[in-house]
């Protein structure tokens, strides 16, 4: 994706990456329960204009 972007920057507006799992690490229960609070946060942004609609369609 990222080479895509790079490489097509008029096709391409915009890449959202999103660090998946922590491997090796081992979150404590206070961290997990904030991570998963702002990840079912980020879930509910909406991108496009204010007071318009998604800049891509519902899934």
């Amino acid at each position: 994706v990222m080479q895509l972007a790079g490489s097509d920057p008029e096709q391409v507006k915009a890449v959202v990456a999103i660090a998946g799992h922590p491997f090796g690490y081992r979150m404590s229960d206070d961290e997990l329960g904030a991570f998963i609070e702002a990840l079912n946060k980020r879930s509910q942004f909406v991108f496009g204009e204010p007071g318009g609609p998604p800049s891509f369609p519902t899934w």
